[in-house]
């Protein structure tokens, strides 16, 4: 029998949910054959909801405060680069106040192994269901988006990659350098390193806000650290230019993503957006 569980969080601000998913989104992938980066995630722990999109060139996170008031966990929760375009266009519709707050529950199912045939040891689980509703304090309608999530996968575990600090780091002894993943100790480059105009396209909505890009070189070769505020962290793959010839930049060396699970459908989906008043689903007029 499959168990349902929901999870709640809160967002103070509309616009700033908008805002944080269009800093990630240019960073989500486009592969079709990687489906499972073809999304932004949301994740939240501790009081803090982060979004993260990758497409193994590039890679952004932006993290939010959660309402006091609201519960502190959401499980990892794929939301399709479609749904979070929809998503961010709700959030900052015309005459929207930004001090709106917004909710966000997701519904996990858990499959039981027993249920899944003699080779399955292990229960499944997945979020099936994003609901966002924004509370307009009955000074409009108030909008509800429902994302019917159909996307099994297993995002990459990238926390190793990211780091949420801008300060300058403490000195570190050779022995600390060699266990750490991620360093902003200055480096001496050999020769220039060129950032592509694709991905400094990408990088230019986490400005959107007037906060300056600040970029950390590690070395020809390794991932150059972008950061913008306090909340807003990508990394990108450089170019070095050998003489006249850029050399092309490589992935990340993300773990291994998994095939996804074929879906029930052939796509996904389609959201449903409410009012009070109307519902509405997309290829359907209202009358």
């Amino acid at each position: 029998m499959t168990t349902r569980t929901t999870y709640t969080i809160g967002v103070p601000d509309r616009r700033m949910l908008a805002f944080a998913i269009e800093a990630v989104l240019p960073h989500a992938g486009r592969d079709d054959t990687l489906p499972v980066l073809e999304t932004v995630a949301f994740q939240a722990q501790g009081g803090i909801l982060a979004l993260t999109a990758t497409d193994r060139y590039s890679l952004a996170r932006y993290r939010i405060e959660l309402s006091p008031d609201t519960g502190g966990f959401l499980p990892l929760t794929l939301l399709p680069r479609a749904r979070a375009v929809e998503l961010a266009k709700m959030l900052k519709a015309p005459k929207s106040h930004p001090l709106h707050p917004v909710t966000l529950t997701v519904e996990q199912q858990t499959l039981p192994a027993e249920e899944m045939g003699e080779r399955v040891e292990e229960a499944v689980t997945w979020v099936s269901k994003l609901t966002v509703n924004v509370d307009t304090y009955g000074t409009a309608p108030a909008p509800t988006s429902v994302y019917y999530l159909d996307l099994h996968g297993q995002f990459p575990a990238v926390e190793n990659l990211v780091r949420m600090n801008t300060k300058e780091p403490k000195r570190q002894t050779k022995a600390e350098k060699a266990k750490d993943t991620v360093s902003y100790a200055p480096t001496q480059l050999s020769g220039p390193v060129g950032i592509t105009a694709e991905n400094l396209a990408k990088l230019a909505k986490a400005s959107a806000n007037g906060m300056p890009l600040l970029f950390w070189f590690n070395g020809e070769t390794k991932p150059v650290h972008v950061t913008s505020g306090g909340d807003f962290y990508a990394l990108v793959m450089p170019v070095r230019n050998a003489g006249d010839f850029p050399v092309p930049s490589v992935p990340f060396a993300l773990p291994e993503v998994p095939a996804p699970t074929p879906a029930k459908t052939d796509e996904l989906a389609p959201a449903v957006t409410t009012t009070p008043d109307i519902a509405t689903v997309p290829g359907e007029q209202s009358s």
